[in-house]
């Protein structure tokens, strides 16, 4: 586990999908959380937002 901005989470999968043009289509990355679930999840969305994830992109928990 790691600390993200206050959060202890760790990466165990994700993926991204690409268009037959070479673009990107959509991205996951799977997260592990331990603590205040809730406010976690927040927090870490806040971050993956800021990153300007391309457009379908998910975050799963």
């Amino acid at each position: 586990m790691k600390r993200i901005m206050g959060a202890m989470a760790q990466t165990f999968g994700g993926g991204t999908a690409q268009l037959p043009n070479g673009e990107i289509a959509s991205c996951d990355i799977e997260l592990s959380i331990e603590g205040d679930l809730e406010e976690d999840i927040e927090k870490i969305k806040g971050i993956i937002e800021s990153m300007l994830a391309p457009k379908g992109s998910q975050l799963i928990i």
